[in-house]
């Protein structure tokens, strides 16, 4: 899977509040991670060892992370990243849960996804065709697909709280251009009229959320 640049890198780590004590990066596919986060934050533990060697790491790594019981860990967090994983897992409702509860009490849980609302994607499906693509927001390791306005119910229904939604990897305009009318054409297939929002999360390939837990009552 294609690195995320130092600018995605970057973007990243600006989501993670500077008072940040204790941070878990639980990552399945992204080490490049570690180093800047490390550097921002030295306190960042990992949920996985730094190079798993097994022949079915991958599967060890998912299912860790799909049975993670924070209350077993003895351990919570002032934020939590977790950088396509959630993609990954077999059930993310139960996932969400279980980062919820690693969290300290208005702690920041921080989450990059794939986006199916890309253009390419639509425009693919349009077109009557599925192809899985390494590091596009459709890749052959990714089990769950989301949306902005999906991962914003998904969040909401789980408790989460001051969610934000950003573009973290984007089409260049001239890769989807809009018409004097506002809308988007490819082949017989026209997306319009789009306001600049609308036009940002279509040209978005991977998203970055930014979402909190629930405040000690």
């Amino acid at each position: 899977m294609p690195a995320y640049t130092d600018v995605e890198l970057a973007a990243i780590v600006d989501k993670i509040p500077r008072d940040c004590a204790s941070l878990l990066e639980c990552s399945l596919h992204r080490p490049e991670l570690r180093a800047p986060l490390t550097r921002a934050f030295p306190a960042t533990a990992s949920l996985f060892a730094e190079d798993p060697e097994e022949p079915n790491a991958d599967q060890a790594r998912r299912l860790l992370l799909e049975r993670w019981d924070p209350a077993g860990a003895g351990q919570t967090y002032d934020a939590i990243v977790c950088a396509d994983s959630l993609a990954e897992v077999r059930d993310h409702d139960s996932v969400l849960e279980n980062l919820q509860r690693g969290l300290n009490p208005g702690g920041t849980l921080v989450l990059t996804l794939p986006n199916l609302q890309y253009f390419e994607v639509v425009f693919m499906v349009t077109e009557g065709r599925w192809e899985y693509t390494p590091g596009a927001a459709v890749a052959r390791n990714f089990l769950r697909f989301f949306t902005p306005k999906s991962i914003n119910k998904t969040l909401t229904a789980a408790g989460y709280a001051g969610i934000r939604i950003y573009p973290l990897r984007t089409a260049p305009e001239k890769q989807f251009p809009r018409d004097a009318s506002r809308c988007v054409q490819r082949g017989r297939v026209s997306i319009g009229p789009l306001s600049d929002s609308e036009y940002m999360n279509y040209r978005t390939e991977f998203l970055l959320i930014a979402a909190c837990a629930p405040k000690s009552a």
